[in-house]
């Protein structure tokens, strides 16, 4: 209080105009010259704003009074918001506005306007496009923007059943950046003009979903329509098509029952319609369920206008279908007038057939019967076919069988025919037990075989198997190691240089036949290394070579054993070491088996730590298609490949000393059937001189 007993600043009062109640607080205090209170300056609760007041009675200071209207209003307020969103737009913008400013400030709020439904009121006296932007042009509070037009916030925008034209949309959709949802059911005057427009506008077009049942906009999905976000704009169709073009205007208003909004939906007597003109009604009216059937008139031109008369160059819809009607039966809010003539309509069953009925045609009869009597002939041929089809079946069935049976049976007989071979060839050796070697994968321990260098890897055997599979050779190096490797070269060296006793280098010879008995023979110029030949069990053989020998086993015979070798059972034949003694001595292209005389697998190990590409004597194999591999005779390089025709090889001149040991691993079966039926002396002996033939041609080339 003041010193005259007045109010102070700071008191909170409520101002009385007009029988309305305005809380207020007093900011300021004006004193005459003898410093008593002459007017008062208060502030508004509601809107900040200040006045004078120079009547104190007009100011209530009861504070028990303004916490209680305080509170009044408050309660006011929550039950005004919660009654807001069952309130029209145009009824927050039009009649809760003049209440007061606190109801404008709750109709302001941006969650009441991110869904504007616009088709529930239209004031008729107000042109639609009018209406349409007062609403969207209404200031609603923004979180960051203070204060911000609906049109810039609004999400859903329902436009049900308005007059809305193409150029009332064209500049709806250049305002509202955040549209993502716009319903035009019903609205009579949208064309298809409304798919251009929206792609011009696809780079500010947020739109996902345009609603345009009940609109004359047919083939909704034939234009891709895509929004900023490169999203396809889903339409959903209007459900409706053109009604039969012999059904006129004049002929549709002599069969209307009822109609709706200015004859905008007119219900025909579908039955007596189909009666009196059958051959007009389209199939699809025919198959409509209800004996009152709804036709939707409306002039379909852009240039329209919602002042014209609907009725002007009408043009007539119906529902394509049921299905496309079942939303306007059941679930489609209406005016109550419409809402009674749906249910009038769905209460009438129709008594009309649902298809057309046609006349008997001579030419469809006929196609009926050839048809008839295509079918039966089909029939009868499927009969057939499936007959057929259980016969091969059956036959295939069979076929396996036997084929089983006669795999098993010929597996039976190599086997027994291997058996005879092997007792022959004991037989002609004077022989009366047979002994057999063990099949190839079995590994075998044997004294000394812990003081040899490790093999290779179980993964690099398996891969080194595999290559050879494929390819038909392999390399591997490092075999026995640098140290076991320069021992072994030093030892061939010394007994190339020295002589060794009976272990002595001499030149390399050829045998012909498939048991090379009958004719040895020399040709430098197709074969020119010097050779020594032994199995390991010769008193004079150095160790390192009988080591050798055993490393080479232990790899081939007991570990290498891929499908094909697994087929077989290898035995080593005696090794040969090789010296070429350079000067150009080399080895024509040929096959270490080229008449099944049992080798299998041929082994070389390569014995030159000092050699460089000019010394020549790389081995070439040749493959099919002129291709050619070229292995390089390095020291400890051990190559593999089988011994048949599918690896002819030549070794080529050599100008230095080339070393290297060659093993042979034979078919154990090949090699006995070999030297129990060889051919006669005659026939061998021909089949060498045809070989030294060859290779006299050869050399001359």
């Amino acid at each position: 209080m003041t010193e005259g007993g007045g109010p102070a600043i700071g008191s909170a009062a409520y101002r009385q105009l007009d029988g309305l109640h305005f809380e207020c607080t007093v900011v300021d205090i004006t004193y005459d010259h003898e410093h008593k209170p002459v007017m008062w300056t208060v502030q508004y609760a509601d809107d900040d704003n200040t006045e004078s007041v120079t009547d104190v009675s007009e100011l209530n200071f009861d504070v028990q009074a303004v916490v209680d209207m305080r509170k009044h209003r408050q309660l006011f307020l929550d039950q005004f918001a919660s009654f807001l969103p069952y309130l029209t737009p145009w009824e927050r913008l039009t009649k809760c506005c003049v209440l007061c400013k606190l109801c404008q400030r709750a109709t302001m709020q941006a969650t009441l306007w991110k869904h504007v439904d616009l088709s529930s009121f239209w004031p008729s006296t107000t042109p639609v496009g009018r209406y349409v932007n007062t609403v969207l042009n209404r200031l609603v509070y923004h979180d960051v923007l203070d204060k911000t037009p609906v049109k810039s916030i609004v999400d859903t925008l329902v436009l049900d059943g308005l007059p809305v034209t193409d150029q009332d949309l064209w500049g709806l959709m250049r305002q509202t950046p955040l549209l993502t949802s716009l319903s035009l059911v019903g609205c009579p005057y949208i064309s298809f003009h409304l798919f251009p427009m929206c792609q011009n506008l696809q780079t500010t077009l947020a739109l996902e979903t345009v609603d345009l049942y009940l609109t004359f906009v047919q083939h909704a999905s034939v234009m891709d329509v895509r929004n900023k976000f490169h999203r396809v704009v889903s339409f959903t169709s209007s459900g409706l098509q053109s009604l039969s073009p012999d059904i006129s205007s004049h002929l549709l208003a002599q069969y209307t029952v009822a109609t709706w909004s200015n004859d905008r939906i007119l219900f025909v007597d579908k039955d007596r319609l189909v009666l009196d003109h059958p051959n007009a009604c389209s199939d699809e009216l025919y198959a409509w369920p209800f004996s009152l059937v709804p036709v939707f008139q409306g002039d379909v031109s852009p240039t329209i206008t919602p002042k014209s008369n609907p009725l002007s160059s009408s043009t007539a819809f119906m529902f394509r279908s049921l299905a496309h009607a079942r939303r306007f039966l059941d679930d489609l809010r209406v005016p109550e007038s419409l809402a009674t003539l749906v249910h009038r309509m769905k209460s009438s069953q129709s008594t009309t057939p649902r298809t057309r009925s046609k006349p008997v045609d001579p030419l469809d009869e006929h196609a009926k019967q050839v048809f008839a009597s295509l079918y039966a002939w089909k029939t009868s041929l499927q009969a057939q076919v499936d007959d057929l089809s259980v016969a091969v079946a059956k036959a295939k069935e069979e076929h396996h069988v036997a084929l089983t049976d006669y795999n098993r049976a010929e597996l039976q007989r190599r086997h027994v025919e291997k058996a005879a071979n092997r007792a022959m060839y004991w037989l002609t050796n004077a022989r009366a037990v047979v002994v057999s070697p063990p099949p190839s994968g079995v590994i075998v321990n044997r004294p000394g075989d812990l003081d040899l260098p490790p093999l290779p890897s179980p993964d690099a055997i398996v891969a080194l198997a595999t290559t050879l599979a494929l390819n038909q050779f392999a390399v591997y190096d490092a075999f026995l190691g640098e140290a076991m490797a320069i021992a072994l070269y030093e030892t061939l060296d010394n007994l190339h240089t020295y002589g060794g006793g009976l272990l002595s280098f001499e030149r390399g010879v050829l045998a012909g036949g498939k048991t090379g008995r009958n004719l040895r023979y020399e040709k430098p110029s197709v074969r020119g290394d010097d050779v020594v030949w032994l199995d390991g069990s010769e008193a004079s053989c150095p160790g390192i070579v009988k080591q050798t020998l055993r490393q080479l086993d232990r790899l081939v015979m007991e570990r290498l054993a891929n499908d094909e070798l697994a087929e077989c059972t290898l035995i080593r034949n005696k090794a040969m070491l090789t010296c070429y003694p350079g000067r150009g001595a080399s080895y024509v292209k040929h096959c270490d088996n080229p008449n099944g005389n049992g080798r299998k697998v041929t082994a070389i190990l390569y014995l030159n730590p000092a050699w460089v590409p000019a010394h020549g004597g790389e081995l070439v194999i040749h493959h099919a298609h002129d291709t050619q591999h070229v292995v390089a005779p390095v020291l400890d390089r051990l190559l593999l490949f089988f011994s048949d025709a599918r690896n002819p090889h030549e070794v080529r001149p050599t100008s230095a000393k080339r070393y290297a040991m060659t093993v042979w691993y034979m078919d154990w079966d090949e090699y006995t059937t070999t030297q129990v039926f060889a051919d006669d002396d005659h026939n061998e002996r021909t089949k060498i001189e045809r070989e030294i033939e060859k290779f006299d041609a050869v050399a001359s080339t």
